[in-house]
């Protein structure tokens, strides 16, 4: 069966959506909670959780939507092994034109990057890419990373909560408070042997290590735990453990679990 995902609205300060929205969850599954799914053939409505039965849904899909400059933050995952947290994304920039930050320049350190989040300017030691409609980027774990303002992207990514701000330009938070940074758990996390960079993929297929992110267009068989997204539409799809079949058209993403 298909079943189209209903979004959880998600704010946050850089958010540029009504009231302050900076997320759409379209694809969720924590202790919180987890997706609200409308089957397409009829019927009541049900939840991720309680169809997936037995394990916990491995991918997260989120559209964003920034008005200002993420954190410039980092994922776990690097030297981590099997049993600690590992997250890698991958991000479609769906409207705007901006810029993004991430990887560091070359000759940079984790002690010359420290120095410059001490001095307030860590942006300096980082690459500059043009964000662009269409433009794909995959963020390995280690990779330092910042998206610009004026975008909605698409991102897919391992469900893992764990994220290391290294710098929030100064923003305060809800509580009247500087946003907390995480050192020193971010500069353990970068992957410095690659100086925190990301992957510009050459094609349509993306390999995100545990999942695959794919662009398709046409009739569509979904199978098991297969997620569609629509950027034309606004719309998330996804399979149960029967599949299905949906028209996908052109600009739509397919992201897969890897084996």
């Amino acid at each position: 069966m298909i079943y189209r995902c209903v979004p959880r609205e998600v704010k946050r300060v850089w958010g540029s959506l009504p009231g302050g929205v900076g997320e759409l969850w379209w694809v969720y599954d924590d202790s919180d909670g987890s997706v609200t799914l409308e089957p397409l053939s009829g019927g009541g409505k049900t939840e991720l959780a309680a169809i997936r039965r037995g394990f916990r849904f491995p991918l997260m899909v989120k559209t964003l939507h920034t008005s200002m400059n993420l954190s410039i933050q980092v994922h776990p995952g690097v030297g981590a092994g099997d049993g600690g947290p590992h997250k890698d994304e991958t991000w479609v920039v769906l409207e705007g034109r901006s810029s993004i930050l991430a990887g560091l320049t070359p000759g940079t350190t984790r002690e010359s990057f420290l120095a410059a989040v001490e001095r307030g300017g860590p942006e300096n030691l980082m690459e500059t890419y043009e964000a662009f409609p269409g433009m794909t980027m995959h963020l390995p774990a280690g990779t330092v990373h910042s998206l610009g303002p004026g975008l909605s992207v698409l991102e897919v990514q391992e469900n893992c909560d764990v994220t290391y701000r290294i710098w929030d330009w100064g923003r305060i938070g809800d509580d009247g408070k500087p946003r907390p940074l995480h050192m020193p758990e971010a500069m353990d996390a970068v992957d410095w042997g690659n100086l925190g960079r990301p992957v510009l993929p050459p094609g349509p297929v993306i390999d995100g290590g545990r999942y695959t992110l794919e662009r398709v267009e046409g009739s569509l068989v979904m199978s098991e735990w297969e997620v569609l997204f629509i950027p034309e539409r606004k719309e998330c799809f996804l399979a149960d453990r029967d599949g299905g079949r949906v028209h996908a058209p052109s600009g739509a993403w397919k992201a897969v679990i890897g084996e």
